[in-house]
């Protein structure tokens, strides 16, 4: 789209998409984070939640202001779920690990 005759030189346009894209992304970070979240894989969702964090805080600075409003909401859900998952690590972490059963 970003190649159409007539926008190749439009900056703005340009601009404006990649700021969409990487709110894009920054939502499917924390929505995959919400499944592995459910999984009970905290490490992985935590990762995520991070990248989702980065995503957030780079699109924020050239984002619409509507888009601005989820954002700010998307960011207080991230860290929510992210002291969620560091804090289920951190309990499973210390959970004693169930013998492995010895085969001979």
């Amino acid at each position: 789209m970003q190649q159409l005759p007539g926008l190749e030189d439009d900056t703005a346009f340009h601009a404006e998409v990649e700021a969409k894209a990487t709110v894009y992304k920054a939502f499917r970070c924390y929505y995959i984070a919400e499944v592995l979240s459910g999984l009970k894989r905290w490490r992985e969702a935590e990762a995520l939640l991070r990248r989702a964090e980065s995503y957030t805080q780079s699109a924020s600075k050239c984002a619409e202001p509507e888009i601005k409003k989820s954002l700010t909401k998307l960011k207080d859900d991230i860290d929510s779920a992210r002291y969620t998952a560091l804090a289920n690590a951190a309990l499973q972490d210390e959970q004693p690990q169930s013998p492995q059963p010895q085969t001979q």
